[in-house]
């Protein structure tokens, strides 16, 4: 929208006059606001007939308003219905190294520790936990870092951190201790600000810190995790969300790992080139991995983390045009990570490597399902563990069934065999015999005028099978099949 100030009246001086067409946003940008009706926008003239030119934007934290026409007055106003803290203290410089404003006076503005009678906001600042593994509590009734602003969390090993009321406005929360593998946990709850992007990041500077986001996370603002916007870009660590997180702004993952061990409400998540996404956790929106970008489910070595089999699941859509990394184990009871999703499609570029980090050999039989369901579309590139000896090798049955399978290597029958069929329910059921496993099936379908033409295209998956159940089309003029060697 458009701002008027208007000058110093003078006689011989008219009114300045604005026009502003199509929606005008009104954000608001203050803290101390109080319950009541407060006129934005002065006018003269004809009276609005509504508010369809103007929206309402930003909020402040804690605020609850909407816009009303006052006719009476000639003017627009903002209708305040709620405010969840009527005095916020300001952070008047950042921490310096070594000190916490956290629970003590620090730089806030009115000299005194943090207490439940009152909200604080870092303005352009940086606001230090203490750098110890000693438990502490915000002792304020609400926290919000604003835009510019940073919430550093310096524990020095296994600190756990409690803030009831955290708002992100804008700003960076980040554990950001030093080059080590150290871990820190933030417990409490989480509030991201409408309209506004949000960062969340771990320090990887040598080494790989590790932060547990406990909280639950909510609002309708979005989140970026690292970035080389963040901490000149050093937030390549590892943020694990292990909270119910129902934000509804969009997720991104822009360096370092994010693990989803809780859940993530209806988010769309995108992992961007040198950003991995993995966990054991449940996601609720569409999941895009960039190229460049990585998929791993399950919990990676990474930091303080061990290896772990794990499921990812998403009750969405899943578009592959990164790499996807699984680990599989033969002799562990659930033997892989597995993306489990309404649908799983790979794009050109795609990559799928698989980690063996079991001990055990493995054996003709072994199968891993590394996708729920079959996979739209191919990896360019798949690389699997090596086998023990050429008595076996891997199948690939993605597009089949989401698995690789291990198979004993057997010798192929290369004459041609008998291709046999029979139709039942709908379906014609095409068979050949078992020393034919390894013929591919290919399959063309015409309008009866053109008859048998070139266009042959392969079965998926009927290479590592010798029966093939096909739906029958009584809308296909005329289809032909033959076995390939």
């Amino acid at each position: 929208g458009e701002q008027h100030r208007r000058p110093h009246q003078r006689a011989d001086k008219a009114d300045i006059v604005v026009t502003a067409t199509g929606t005008n946003v009104i954000n608001l940008s203050a803290y101390g606001l109080a319950v009541g009706q407060f006129p934005l926008v002065v006018y003269t003239g004809t009276p609005l007939a509504n508010l369809n030119s103007f929206a309402p934007g930003i909020l402040p934290p804690g605020v609850s308003a909407t816009l009303s026409n006052n006719v009476a007055n000639s003017s627009v106003d903002l209708v305040v219905t709620a405010v969840s803290e009527t005095s916020w203290i300001p952070l008047t410089a950042t921490d310096a190294f070594g000190t916490s404003g956290f629970n003590s006076a620090g730089t806030w503005l009115d000299g005194n520790p943090p207490s439940a009678a009152n909200g604080y906001f870092t303005r352009t600042f940086s606001l230090r936990s203490p750098a110890d593994a000693n438990p502490y509590t915000f002792a304020g009734s609400a926290l919000s870092v604003d835009v510019g602003g940073r919430f550093i969390m310096k524990g020095t090993g296994g600190q756990v951190l409690t803030v009831t009321n955290l708002i992100i406005n804008g700003g960076l929360v980040d554990y950001a201790n030093a080059g080590d593998n150290f871990t820190e946990t933030l417990d409490g709850n989480i509030t991201l600000q409408p309209g506004r992007t949000n960062y969340i990041g771990a320090l990887s500077a040598g080494a790989v810190e590790t932060f547990f986001v406990a909280s639950s996370i909510i609002g309708s603002g979005g989140v970026q995790f690292g970035g080389p916007n963040l901490n000149n870009g050093q937030d390549t660590g590892t943020v694990v969300l292990e909270g119910t997180n129902t934000y509804t702004g969009p997720t991104a993952v822009t360096t370092g790992t994010l693990l989803v061990n809780g859940s993530v409400g209806n988010s769309a998540l995108t992992v961007n080139a040198n950003g991995t996404l993995g966990g054991s956790g449940i996601i609720g929106g569409p999941v895009t991995v960039q190229p460049g970008g990585t998929l791993a489910p399950g919990t990676p070595t990474r930091g303080a983390l061990t290896a772990a089999l794990g499921t990812l699941t998403d009750n969405n859509t899943v578009t592959l045009a990164g790499t996807a990394v699984m680990k599989i184990d033969r002799s562990a009871a659930t033997n892989s990570d597995q993306l489990a999703a309404s649908s799983v499609a790979a794009s050109a570029g795609a990559i799928l490597t698989v980690n063996n980090i079991g001990s055990t050999n493995f054996v003709a039989g072994d199968t891993f399902a590394l996708f729920s369901k079959p996979i739209s579309g191919s990896f360019t590139t798949v690389t699997l563990p090596v086998l023990p000896g050429t008595n076996v090798y891997w199948t690939n049955n993605l597009a089949l069934n989401g698995t690789i399978a291990v198979v004993a290597a057997v010798t192929v029958n290369t004459n041609s065999p008998v291709l046999t069929n029979s139709y039942a329910g709908g379906n014609l059921t095409l068979s050949w015999p078992t020393d034919h496993i390894g013929w591919t099936l290919q399959a063309q379908t015409n309008s009866l005028s053109s008859g048998l033409g070139t266009n042959w295209v392969d079965v998926a998956g009927s290479a590592v099978t010798n029966s093939v159940a096909i739906p029958v089309n009584p809308a296909n003029g005329a289809v032909f099949y033959r076995l390939k060697w």
